[in-house]
């Protein structure tokens, strides 16, 4: 906008100067929308001025007052940027009153008001409609309509809506957002008390897309009804913890196929009583653990100790279980859970010779080998099922043995020149090389026997798995 402002002014000459003073502000005219939120607004004067008179009268007003900032001078410029951002839709006055002296002793008398706004003069954003109506009522079930849905307007900031939601009695909630931002579930996480008023309210702090303040503040009540649904479970689940945090193992895994190192998490329909969790399920065959609650409806128990592998489980549910309500299960349910981590187990074991080998070996056999007339040599490979991890490779080694069998003249001399894993672990192929051992002779036959411990305290992969049982294997020296 201009403001001519047609003053006389006398000159240090005497004579009177006729030139019109004319200071030209921006945003020109009213109404007008700046098209950022960092925007300055600005007054043209048409010579140097006092400046520091030229501020005192140039001011920025908003809803709760003057406006703080900081004033900048380029040329014969004065701008004006507020400390914090305008916000949209909201309507600012730029004021310029007072007198103000040009330094050509001219002067400029001002007396402008005019409002503006910044990126947009619209109405901000309103909530369009919501659910559940005022005052109606709902079940307990989230899965159902105990939730509440808003509609916006137009596109809203995801951040300051969720913040600006409040539902009282207290509840964790998730939010659920359409594609274009207009339309939000907010959904408890469990199940709600039957029989309660339920207060949800969304602070007027709420923003769309582009930041302009909601409308207004939004509130709405509604009931919801007695419980008359009785809990149930709904899924097993094979759970781990990740940096102290229980999650799922894999969001594709098989509901019922678990690891020998999972924990085993449980969803039930709605929140139950914890002390009715434990009382409820048992295991066939007993397993021995612990349960923790992760949510209202959401428990995991944590076995003492690892799965066996590839072992079968039964979960029973018993009529005992209880929601918060105190309504009971009433019927029996029975889960099928396996696990399905395989048995660490040795695929083949063979000598020097391609034709020396034994495949799928079981505890017992006879293998016949090979030996190198010079110091006795013998070289083992050794093909596991499952690859072995570096810590569990060096135990691997140190509890393989092999020790003399028939004549007794064979239990001496045995030693383990060198043990290597093929490639770098984890890996499932080890070499052995033993010397000492004893050829055979026409009339006598020398047998040495391989021993690898399993069960509890036998080798294992060092990831999930283990040998089942002792493994012993008997090598018949060849003459």
């Amino acid at each position: 906008m201009i403001m001519a402002v047609w003053l006389l002014a006398c000159s240090s000459c005497g004579l009177i100067d006729l030139r019109p003073v004319v200071v030209v502000a921006f945003p020109a005219g009213r109404n007008q929308v700046l098209a950022a939120a960092d925007s300055y607004v600005a007054l043209n004067f048409p010579a140097a001025v006092d400046k520091v008179i030229a501020e005192k009268i140039f001011k920025v007003m908003g809803p709760g007052g003057a406006i703080s900032g900081d004033y900048d001078w380029i040329d014969n410029e004065c701008r004006f940027t507020p400390y914090i951002d305008w916000q949209p839709t909201v309507a600012y006055r730029l004021q310029a009153q007072g007198v103000v002296p040009l330094l050509d002793g001219r002067i400029a008398k001002l007396n402008y008001d005019s409002s503006f706004y910044a990126m947009r003069a619209s109405p901000g954003p309103c909530l369009a409609s919501y659910t559940p109506l005022d005052r109606s009522t709902t079940s307990v079930f989230p899965a159902d309509d105990a939730l509440v849905t808003l509609l916006f307007s137009e596109a809203m900031d995801i951040e300051s809506v969720q913040k600006a939601f409040k539902l009282n009695p207290a509840i964790d909630i998730t939010f659920t957002w359409n594609s274009d931002n207009t339309f939000v579930s907010c959904v408890p996480k469990r199940a709600l008390q039957p029989c309660a008023v339920y207060e949800w309210s969304l602070a007027s702090e709420a923003t769309s897309a582009d930041g302009s303040l909601l409308d207004r503040a939004e509130s709405g009540v509604f009931l919801t009804i007695l419980d008359v649904e009785a809990p149930s479970l709904n899924a097993i689940v094979p759970m781990h913890q990740v940096d102290g945090l229980w999650e799922l193992v894999a969001p594709t895994a098989t509901a019922a196929d678990f690891e020998t190192t999972d924990a085993i998490g449980f969803q039930f329909s709605e929140a139950v009583q914890p002390a009715s969790v434990a009382s409820a399920i048992k295991f066939e065959p007993s397993l021995q653990g612990r349960f923790e609650q992760l949510a209202g409806d959401v428990f995991v128990y944590v076995p003492q100790k690892d799965f066996n592998p590839e072992s079968e489980y039964t979960v029973v549910v018993s009529a005992g279980l209880l929601d918060l309500p105190g309504i009971q299960h009433g019927t029996e349910q029975r889960f099928a859970m396996s696990i399905v981590t395989p048995w660490l187990t040795i695929d083949s074991i063979s000598a020097a010779d391609p034709a020396e080998i034994l495949t799928s070996p079981v505890a017992g056999q006879v293998l016949q080998v090979t030996i190198l007339a010079t110091g006795g040599e013998l070289s083992l490979t050794i093909n596991f099922n499952q690859a072995i991890g570096a810590e569990a490779a060096i135990d691997v080694v140190s509890r393989i043995s092999l020790s003399g069998f028939f004549p007794a003249s064979t239990a001496s001399g045995i030693t383990l020149k060198s043990a290597a894993w093929l490639t770098a672990v984890p890996t499932d192929i080890l070499v052995l090389v033993y010397t000492g051992l004893i050829q055979s002779t026409p009339t006598e036959t020398c047998i040495y026997k391989l021993s690898i411990p399993g069960g509890l305290g036998g080798i294992s992969n060092g990831l999930n798995s283990r040998m089942e049982d002792d493994f012993q294997l008997y090598l018949e020296i060849k003459q």
